[in-house]
């Protein structure tokens, strides 16, 4: 933990998949990789409170049990969400790569022509990336 990138790219333990997380004796995993939820589902012990549960489920029980936003994130939420989503349909979504780094996605070019349909299907719809 104190060595950055050490065995993140290669080497021993670099780039583990989610199901080598599972029954650890360890109460708490560290990594620079994303793990989803929708790869470790399948795999919740029997014992597990979402076991055999539909995804959505568990999502709403892992929000239940560990998102604690302080009311002036929640307040900057529903403001945010008043002025650019309410009232109609709405896109919400993130991209990963390249276009992550740019200062603005309309700058990439990437997302022009998704949101122009949407819009044209859409007229009071929303489009938040």
């Amino acid at each position: 933990m104190f060595e950055e990138n050490l065995d993140k790219w290669r080497g021993e333990h670099s780039r583990m998949a989610a199901l080598y997380f599972l029954a650890r004796p360890e109460r708490i995993a560290v990594c620079d990789f994303f793990i989803g939820v929708i790869d470790v589902w399948p795999w919740l012990s029997a014992d597990h409170p979402m076991h055999g549960r539909p995804l959505i489920d568990v999502y709403r029980y892992l929000i239940g049990k560990y998102l604690r936003p302080s009311r002036s994130i929640l307040d900057k939420c529903e403001v945010f969400f008043q002025a650019h989503l309410a009232g109609g349909p709405f896109v919400a979504c993130t991209f990963a790569g390249p276009t992550r780094r740019s200062k603005t996605l309309a700058s990439t070019g990437t997302i022009s022509p998704v949101s122009r349909r949407w819009k044209q299907l859409n007229p009071t719809g929303g489009f938040f990336c």
